[in-house]
């Protein structure tokens, strides 16, 4: 008897926005995916996320957010996360 499988999930290793282009069909990058890939590029530690409070006018607080690309990490990028690094930081060369 011959089974076939059928892949209900995407494999695990696959990047965000490859991922959202098969779910979707399209090529066209959304912020998901790009949101999506930068969290997956802190948690590998390839940049550091950082909350930075602000205290202003009466009292209120606002916050932002800083990334910080970690130089030693920049290793087994794909073609899309170094694209992605080289757009948010303008000086990444690799």
């Amino acid at each position: 008897m011959l089974f076939r499988s059928t892949l209900h999930e995407p494999p695990d290793d696959l990047p965000p926005a490859v991922v959202e282009a098969f779910l979707h069909k399209t090529y066209d990058a959304t912020f998901q995916s790009v949101q999506a890939t930068v969290m997956e590029l802190v948690r590998r530690k390839i940049i550091r996320l950082e909350k930075i409070s602000h205290n202003g006018f009466l009292g209120i607080t606002s916050e932002t957010y800083s990334l910080t690309l970690l130089a030693d990490n920049k290793t087994s990028l794909s073609d899309l996360e170094t694209k992605l690094i080289a757009f948010l930081f303008s000086d990444a060369t690799t």
